[in-house]
């Protein structure tokens, strides 16, 4: 068996798995960043193929649903220089939906019905994703090729390409009375997805505004900064930022005039840490690092800048 079948098998299975307890799956040739959650989806164990072509498998299981997120380079011939991704995205697309077809005729599947046509998701330029809905019946176990209780499927399976691999993602859940539900499911993982994988892509921009932010946080250019980092942690399916009254001692006083830059200030300083670790979880000591040197700049330049409980902490930043 050639190991684009084996590709296809190991795709079509669709394997319950152990749930991850790791935050998050890093890529590293793409830059790809997988959260253990994304919606009402949770991350299973990744696994990597020992075929170097076929990649890495990341599965994700919800109530009814599953999915496979495959990144891999899939050993194919290159294609002419001047083949556009569109062009390769599609090709291996139909690749895929033939290996479906040859599964039908193998027996495993009955009923493969496919949509009328493909339809094309997020930023062509930057990540272009093609996917086909589709219809099956699931009659053999792919592994084994024993008989199994019909199963009526809807699924999906999705192509892109980011950074020279391929990034194919396979949805699939039984239909029932809730289908309508699954499908806004299926709506809402696609989604988030997509803003995972062009994440690869933002980052590099976000780190630029740290870098300005940090540099020169009071002027124009580190407001403006400022806002782009707050807006990507608002976002971002990766970054997690907790904020509660301990951190933010500032809003219990009337009027205060630094409201937004302080709690911007934590906020910058979670993505900072979050970003330069890879250890997305919130971090309150990050944040408040920030918040405090931020506020130094301020008392500095406006005496209506005091807050007593951030004078309490720079005492007690000084005594450690």
């Amino acid at each position: 068996m050639n190991t684009l079948k084996t590709l296809t098998l190991l795709l079509i299975a669709l394997p319950q798995v152990l749930m991850s307890e790791e935050r998050v799956f890093i890529h590293e040739e793409t830059g790809i960043i997988l959260p253990r959650t994304l919606g009402a989806f949770t991350m299973g164990t990744a696994h990597v193929f020992d075929e170097k072509e076929l990649g890495v498998v990341v599965p994700y299981n919800s109530d009814g649903a599953s999915v496979s997120v495959y990144i891999y380079t899939g050993g194919i011939p290159e294609d002419p220089e001047n083949a556009s991704p569109r062009k390769k995205v599609i090709d291996e697309l139909v690749r895929s939906l033939g290996e479906l077809r040859a599964l039908e005729e193998m027996g495993i599947y009955e009923r493969v019905t496919f949509a009328d046509s493909g339809r094309m998701r997020g930023n062509e330029n930057l990540f272009p994703f093609m996917y086909m809905p589709l219809t099956f019946d699931q009659v053999k176990d792919a592994g084994t090729g024993e008989s199994i209780n019909r199963r009526r499927r809807v699924s999906m399976i999705g192509v892109g390409l980011c950074k020279g691999h391929f990034v194919k993602v396979r949805y699939s859940f039984r239909r029932d009375e809730h289908q309508e539900e699954q499908e806004k499911r299926k709506e809402d993982f696609l989604n988030r997805f997509l803003t995972v994988v062009h994440e690869v892509f933002l980052r590099v921009h976000v780190e630029e505004y740290l870098e300005t932010y940090m540099k020169m946080p009071l002027s124009e250019e580190g407001r403006e900064a400022l806002g782009a980092i707050v807006t990507y942690a608002e976002r971002s399916e990766l970054i997690l930022v907790r904020i509660h009254s301990g951190v933010t001692p500032w809003f219990a006083i009337e009027d205060y005039p630094y409201s937004r830059e302080l709690l911007g200030a934590y906020i910058a300083g979670q993505v900072y840490q979050q970003l330069r670790t890879n250890t997305f979880e919130s971090d309150e000591d990050a944040g408040m690092k920030q918040v405090l040197e931020i506020y130094k700049l301020l008392r500095e330049i406006d005496e209506k800048a005091y807050c007593e409980p951030l004078e309490k902490l720079l005492d007690a930043a000084r005594l450690d």
